[in-house]
């Protein structure tokens, strides 16, 4: 992948002060491995990092230029992406690469650094459920025009990182307010040298996002035991299906977003009618059972009552049989 060189020195420093021993470190679109090796360096021997780089020789030479430097290097000859398989990762130009999803890689993450040329929110939306679980601190390429040239919005990019629930920053751009607007921060990495600059993801404290809560929320259902989606019956079966829809890769087109929530919304909402009715069904056929129980406990009792009768009837018989004369 492509190794800018804006602000290089800004990027190693800013992995140096947000990296600390023992950390697992993700440098993703690593390049020859510059600054995979200052994350190994960062996290020190205690930690580990993954490097994710989808050409060959580049590949080759991080594990060169990271030997015996602090943590130990995982390479994987791929890109990051939503989803295994191949694709144009770059919206530089070249060709397809092989893709991984960063989910299926990882188990914990503390400290990212992305560079994908143009395509970094992509890479992000198959790293949700590590996002969700470890709040990893980010460090992310931010090139407007690529993501025009993918057919995405920049500022819907933006929105969808705070939607994750972090504050951003823009390294080039320090004399931004703390919480900068969109389009503060599309003009300034527009501006900056190559046309991109680097965002800084932190978790907020003041806000989680409601995606990763979602996910989460998706995370745990789909874990839990099958008894447990059992007792649920077909409603919830139908409910986690639906939560699960909604951890589908992220499109920076709003209006789809917003489309697919409402559908998705609907489609819980009568699932939820239908449990209900499912439930009121449930609850007259049991009131129906409880009556025909009654009408067998008086029946039972008319029979009962009978029995006595014919008992009584029988003594009186064997009565008169036994005064008959012979």
């Amino acid at each position: 992948m492509n190794e800018h060189g804006t602000n290089a020195d800004p990027v190693s420093n800013f992995l140096r002060s947000a990296a600390a021993p023992g950390m697992a470190g993700l440098d993703a679109g690593a390049g020859a491995g510059r600054f995979t090796r200052a994350l190994a360096e960062a996290v020190t021997a205690s930690g580990s990092v993954l490097a994710l780089e989808p050409d060959a020789a580049s590949a080759a030479m991080i594990e060169q230029n990271t030997a015996g430097q602090g943590a130990p290097v995982r390479v994987e000859q791929a890109a990051a992406w939503r989803e295994p398989g191949t694709a144009k990762v770059s919206m530089s130009g070249g060709a397809l690469v092989p893709t991984v999803r960063v989910d299926d890689l990882v188990q914990t993450l503390d400290i990212a650094r992305i560079d994908n040329d143009g395509t970094e929110h992509v890479a992000i939306q198959g790293m949700e459920r590590v996002i969700a679980r470890c709040r990893p601190v980010m460090l992310v390429a931010f090139w407007p025009r690529g993501i025009q040239k993918l057919g995405d919005n920049p500022a819907a990019v933006l929105d969808y990182y705070r939607e994750l629930g972090y504050d951003l920053a823009l390294l080039e751009a320090p004399e931004l307010p703390r919480l900068p607007a969109a389009d503060d921060l599309i003009e300034a990495a527009s501006t900056a040298p190559g046309g991109r600059g680097w965002l800084t993801l932190t978790p907020s404290a003041a806000r989680r996002g409601t995606l990763v809560e979602l996910r989460t929320a998706a995370e745990l259902i789909e874990r839990g035991p099958a008894a447990a989606a059992g007792r649920l019956g077909g409603a919830g079966g139908r409910l986690r299906v639906l939560i699960l829809r909604l951890m589908r890769p992220y499109t920076a087109h709003q209006n789809e977003v917003d489309r697919h929530l409402l559908d998705a919304i609907e489609e819980v909402r009568r699932a939820l009618l239908e449990a209900r009715g499912r439930a009121e069904e449930q609850r007259s056929s049991q009131r129906r059972g409880l009556r025909s129980l009654e009408q067998l406990r008086a029946e039972l009792e008319r029979v009962r009552g009978a029995a006595a009768e014919l008992e009584v009837i029988k003594a009186r018989l064997e009565a008169l049989e036994q005064r008959r004369p012979d």
